[in-house]
């Protein structure tokens, strides 16, 4: 995997990504031998916002991870679900940051 011209990474904050002398983070920043931003719970912006509409459309949580409502259910079975017919779209997209 080539990484040369990495500015930025996202990731969940926890010691083995941030630590500051082992975390998985500065440890890249050392091999690639260059810093790069740090956007911590970059991940989250998507989980928590969606976690009370969920709650409204499918009921109260059971436990940390579980909803007992009729979406959590299919969620539960989402791998053994047909998967609906589509045609891909070929498109190069550029990202620039």
């Amino acid at each position: 995997m080539q990484l040369n011209g990495l500015k930025v990474i996202g990731w969940d904050e926890t010691n083995v990504s941030t630590g500051y002398k082992v975390g998985i983070i500065h440890l890249m920043e050392l091999d690639l031998n260059t810093p790069v931003q740090w956007c911590i719970y970059l991940l989250h912006t998507n989980e928590l916002p969606l976690r009370p509409l969920l709650n409204s459309l499918d009921g109260a949580i059971t436990g940390p991870i579980e909803f007992c409502g009729p979406i959590g259910n299919a969620i539960k079975i989402c791998d053994e679900l047909l998967v609906a017919p589509f045609s891909s779209i070929r498109e190069l997209v550029e990202y620039t940051i």
